[in-house]
C-alpha cells in the first residue's frame, strides 16, 4: 500500500504543477494581449494629439515631409568647419563694450522697466510670493513660513532674496 500511496501523491503533485503551469501561461497570454491593446490605444492617442497640435498650429500634415536623419558612424570628434565659423557672429571686445556703455546710458523710464516697490502688496507677480513676504514682515521664521505654506525652506529663502534685490 505504501508504494501506491507514494505513486498517487507523486501523480497529484505532477498534476498540480502541470495545471499551475497552464494556468500561469494563460494568465500571461491575457496580460500580454491586454498590454498590446493598451499600447495600440496609446499610439492612437499620440497620433490624435499630434494631429490636434498641427491643426492648432495651422500646419498642414500633408505638406510636411518626413525628416531623414543622417547618423555619422565615425568615431572622430566634432570639428568646426570654416563654413560654420563664418556663419557665427564674431563680436569684438570693443563692440561689446560699446553695447554695455549704451545700455548703461539708458534711464529706467527709457527702457520702460521699473523696479518693484516692496511696500505695495499688489506689485508681486503672485499671491504666493506676497504671502511669503507678509509672513516674513510679521516676523515669522523661514522654517515656519515654509511649514505653513507647505513648501521647502529653499524656495522661501529664494523668494525673500528676490524681494531683497528689488
Amino acid at each position: 500500500m505504501r508504494s501506491s500511496q507514494l505513486i498517487g501523491i507523486l501523480f497529484a503533485n505532477i498534476l498540480f504543477f502541470v495545471g499551475g503551469y497552464f494556468l500561469q501561461k494563460r494568465a500571461l497570454e491575457k496580460r500580454v494581449k491586454h498590454l498590446k491593446k493598451q499600447v495600440e490605444e496609446l499610439e492612437n492617442l499620440v497620433a490624435a494629439m499630434i494631429e490636434e497640435f498641427e491643426t492648432v498650429a495651422g500646419i498642414d500634415p500633408e505638406s510636411l515631409e518626413p525628416v531623414e536623419e543622417e547618423h555619422s558612424t565615425s568615431a572622430q570628434p566634432f570639428e568646426a568647419s570654416g563654413e560654420m565659423e563664418s556663419l557665427l557672429p564674431n563680436p569684438s571686445a570693443a563692440s561689446l563694450a560699446l553695447e554695455i556703455d549704451r545700455a548703461e546710458e539708458l534711464q529706467p523710464d527709457q527702457t520702460g522697466v521699473t523696479g518693484v516697490d516692496a511696500d505695495k502688496p499688489g506689485d508681486f507677480p503672485g499671491d504666493y510670493r506676497q504671502r511669503i513676504y507678509q509672513l516674513w514682515q510679521a516676523g515669522e521664521s523661514v522654517a515656519h513660513i515654509a511649514k505653513q505654506l507647505n513648501t521647502g525652506q529653499g524656495e522661501v529663502e529664494l523668494a525673500l532674496k528676490f524681494y531683497k534685490r528689488s
